[in-house]
C-alpha cells in the first residue's frame, strides 16, 4: 500500500514509521523545514531553546519504547530536577506534578526527536498541501502524485479544510485550539535553581510555564555564566495579546518574570517571541468519530487522544493500525 501523510509532527511521523516498518511505502509532506511539529527547537546565537514542548514525558507509552530502544540515545538526557509551582511572586516548595514522571530532553534540542523519527522516511520539506485530489479511478492524489490512502496529520481546523477539498467533511467542529505566546530569553546571568521548570497550576497567571533550559540540560543551552529560559504564557493572556507587538509582549512578560525571579531577569540579551496559534486542543474527538470505518482518508493529531507529545504519537499508531486493518 502506498500512503501519503500530510504533516511531519509526532502523529504523522508515527503513522509513516509504523507503516513503513510493515512494508508499506510512505511519503510525508511537511510545510516546515524540519520534522517534529510542536516539538521544536530554536537556536539564537549561543543559546538553544525548545520553543514548543520543553520536555518529553512519555509515561510508559509507545513513544518511550521508541526513545529508549529504537532510536539513537547518544544525545538523550533524563532530566533529574523536578518541576516546582509558583504563584506569580514566589516559588513554592511543592505544588508540582504529584506523580513522579520521567522527563526527557535532547542535548542539541528536542527537535532531535523528530529528526530521529524521520530517519529513513521520504519526507518532502517546505511542501504545503492545500487540497487533496480524488481521481475518478480511485485513490487520492497530492500535487498529481497518487496514493492508495492518505493521512492528514494536522491540527483539526487545518485538517477540516483539507478534507473538505476532497469532498469528505468530518465532524471535527468541537475541537478548538488554544494559542500560546512563547518567549525565548537569554540572560547574562548565572542561574541554576533546584528545579528545571516552574508551573502556575491554576492557569490564571500570565506565566503558566517557565522552563530553565540551561538547568534541564546543563552545558548545552547557554554559555557558561549565562542562562536560557522559555516562558509560555497562559491561554487568556495569549488570546488577548496574540496580535500585539513583540515589544509589548516582552515588556509585560519580563515585568512578571522579574517580580518572580528578581532584578537580574529584566534585561535579556536575547529575546524572541514565538506565536503558536494551534498550541493545545481544548477538546478532543474520538478516532472513530473522526474516521468512519472503511475510509482510507484518515485525520489524526493530538486532538484525538489529548494535547501531549506522547498522545499525539499514540494517535498516529492508532491510525497506522486502522489502515493496515482496512
Amino acid at each position: 500500500m502506498r500512503v501519503g501523510v500530510i504533516g511531519a509532527g509526532m502523529a504523522g511521523l508515527a503513522v509513516a514509521r509504523r507503516l513503513q516498518s510493515q512494508g508499506h511505502e510512505t511519503v510525508v509532506f511537511e510545510k516546515s523545514v524540519a520534522p517534529g511539529g510542536r516539538v521544536a527547537t530554536r537556536r539564537i546565537g549561543p543559546y538553544t531553546f525548545d520553543s514548543g514542548a520543553t520536555s518529553i514525558t512519555p509515561r510508559g507509552m509507545e513513544l518511550e519504547k521508541f526513545i529508549n530502544k529504537d532510536l539513537d540515545t547518544s544525545g538523550l538526557i533524563v532530566i533529574d530536577k523536578p518541576v516546582r509551582a509558583h504563584d506569580g511572586v514566589r516559588v513554592l516548595m511543592g505544588g508540582g506534578p504529584s506523580i513522579p514522571m520521567t522527563r526527557y530532553c535532547y542535548a542539541e534540542g528536542n527537535v532531535r526527536l523528530g529528526e530521529l523519527l524521520a530517519e529513513g522516511l521520504d519526507v518532502r520539506y517546505q511542501f504545503e498541501v492545500g487540497e487533496i485530489e480524488v481521481p475518478a479511478d480511485g485513490g487520492y492524489a497530492v500535487n498529481g502524485e497518487s496514493f492508495e490512502a492518505l493521512v492528514v496529520a494536522m491540527p483539526a481546523e487545518q485538517a477540516r479544510s483539507i478534507l473538505e477539498s476532497a469532498r469528505d467533511p468530518r465532524p471535527l467542529t468541537p475541537v478548538k485550539f488554544r494559542p500560546c505566546l512563547t518567549l525565548l530569553l537569554g540572560f547574562a546571568v548565572a542561574f541554576d535553581p533546584p528545579y528545571h521548570a516552574l508551573v502556575e497550576t491554576e492557569q490564571a497567571h500570565p506565566l503558566t510555564w517557565i522552563s530553565v533550559e540551561s538547568s534541564k540540560a546543563p552545558g548545552h543551552r547557554a554559555p557558561e555564566g549565562h542562562s536560557a529560559l522559555v516562558v509560555q504564557t497562559g491561554a487568556d493572556y495569549s488570546r488577548r495579546r496574540f496580535e500585539a507587538t513583540d515589544d509589548l509582549i516582552a515588556q509585560e512578560t519580563l515585568a512578571e518574570l522579574t517580580r518572580l525571579l528578581g532584578s537580574g531577569f529584566d534585561s535579556p540579551e536575547v529575546c524572541e517571541v514565538k506565536r503558536w496559534r494551534f498550541s493545545l486542543p481544548e477538546a478532543t474527538v474520538s478516532f472513530e468519530r473522526a474516521n468512519p470505518l472503511g475510509t482510507r482518508l484518515l485525520a489524526v493529531g493530538d486532538w484525538i487522544l489529548g494535547g501531549r507529545t506522547e498522545l499525539a504519537f499514540e494517535a498516529g499508531e492508532v491510525a497506522a493500525r486502522r489502515l493496515m486493518e482496512t
